[in-house]
């Protein structure tokens, strides 16, 4: 998450330098910006935006890593987050119903990656680099679908992923799948 006074105060600069060099890594195209989604029911939303660069080998190359270093990098499940961002972005770009991205945090820390939206209907995505997402791996969106349906919105639930890296795609839970970058098409047409 983006906090730009954090930024600022690290660096020894002022917010307005934080937002000027932003808007500059955000018109060139190297960074965008993720908002949140939330819906007023309870009022514990974060509404800070997400950083992410577009592209994940300009990150890793930042982050000094190769295809060695990688799997061993605590920033590996970032990585894995942005290139699937990144993959997802693509692909919407040429639907031709294109859906909204979001992302889901709220004050009690539980966090869901992508809330995409298509039509009122909410998809719930997690990345986790693993080659056998668990229930565990689910418990956020699991959470915040059920305080969900409790409340008296009109967004429809869409089935729920957890994007890893298994072999075959299978149900972890019901409503919730466990993915891989192959099931993207899937997860985007709801």
């Amino acid at each position: 998450m983006l906090n730009k006074s954090d930024v600022a105060r690290d660096v020894g600069i002022s917010v307005k330098a934080v937002d000027d060099w932003l808007s500059v890594l955000q018109i060139s195209g190297q960074t965008i910006l993720l908002e949140p989604w939330f819906v007023n029911f309870g009022k514990r939303i974060v509404k800070t935006p997400k950083l992410y660069f577009r592209d994940s080998g300009l990150l890793c190359f930042l982050l000094n890593l190769s295809e060695t270093t990688l799997s061993a990098s605590p920033a590996l499940g970032a990585v894995w987050e942005t290139f699937l961002f990144a993959e997802m972005r693509k692909l919407n770009s040429i639907l031709p119903q294109p859906v909204n991205f979001w992302y889901y945090r709220d004050q009690r820390a539980r966090e869901i990656d992508f809330v995409i939206e298509s039509g009122g209907r909410l998809t719930f995505v997690e990345c986790k680099w693993q080659e056998h997402p668990r229930k565990d791996d689910a418990r956020h969106i699991l959470a915040v679908h059920e305080e969900l349906a409790r409340s008296a919105t009109s967004w429809r639930p869409g089935r729920h992923y957890v994007v890893g890296t298994p072999s075959s795609t299978y149900e972890i839970t019901s409503g919730v799948t466990a993915g891989a970058l192959r099931d993207i098409p899937q997860i985007l047409s709801g």
